[in-house]
Formats: C-alpha cells, structure tokens, sequence
C-alpha cells in the first residue's frame, strides 16, 4: 500500500516539473491555426495582385476602377483595393484578438476570397485574350 503512494507521489511531481516544459496540444493548435491564418493572407494578399495585374491595360467596365479614356487606372486600383483587403485584414486581426477559435475561420474566409480574386483574374486574362467578335 505504501509503495502504490509513494509512486503515485513520484508521478505527480513529475508531471508538475515537466508540465511548463512540455507543449500543450492546446497551445500548439493554436500555434497552428495561427500559422495557417498568415498563410491565407499571403493567399489574399497575392489574388488581389494578380487581379489588379490582370486588368492592367484592358477596358474597365467599373467607374470606380477607370480612366476618363475607359481603361484600367492601376494606381486607383491598387488604391482601393489594398484598402479593401487591409480593412478585412485589420478587422479579422481585432476579431481574433477577442476570440481562441477564430483563427480558422478568418482563413477559411480569406482563402475563400484569394479563390475568388484568383478566379477573376483568371477570367480577366481570358477575356483579354479572346479576340473581338465581328
């Protein structure tokens, strides 16, 4: 009976000793999530270049996004669109700050765009390279 304490005992402060030193699958996943939050906004951040370079030199259909002649104003775009993804960026940042489990979530929705920026821009070269209808 004795012995049975006496090994329970040694465990237990072993496990107390060893535990500051021994990563918590916790905080390891949360290392991981986090890791894979800043993966997915160089995905964003990447899509939303290529989409403005994708556009450069065609004829823009958005006013906001055109010159007076109707074509591509790069430097607009650039413009707006790093504001755009800095505002998204900066609130999925606050957002997490508050919250453990939202790490995922912001790149799920971060992934999601870069797919869709990447889609466009996919489609804008396509449409560059089709030629005129006569």
């Amino acid at each position: 009976m004795r012995r049975c304490a006496t090994k329970v005992a040694v465990c237990l402060v072993a496990v107390l000793l060893a535990g500051p030193f021994m990563p918590c699958q916790a905080v390891e996943a949360q290392k991981h999530s986090k890791r894979l939050w800043w993966a997915s906004v160089a995905v964003v951040v990447a899509a939303t270049l290529l989409d403005v370079a994708s556009s450069r030199g065609g004829v823009e259909t958005n006013p906001m996004l055109r010159t007076s002649a109707g074509t591509f104003n790069t430097t607009r775009a650039l413009l707006l669109k790093s504001v755009a993804t800095g505002g998204m960026l900066a609130t999925e940042a606050w957002v997490m700050r508050g919250s453990r489990n939202s790490d995922r979530s912001a790149a799920t929705v971060n992934f999601v765009s870069g797919g869709a920026l990447a889609g466009l821009a996919i489609r804008n070269w396509k449409v560059a390279t089709t030629p005129a209808a006569k």
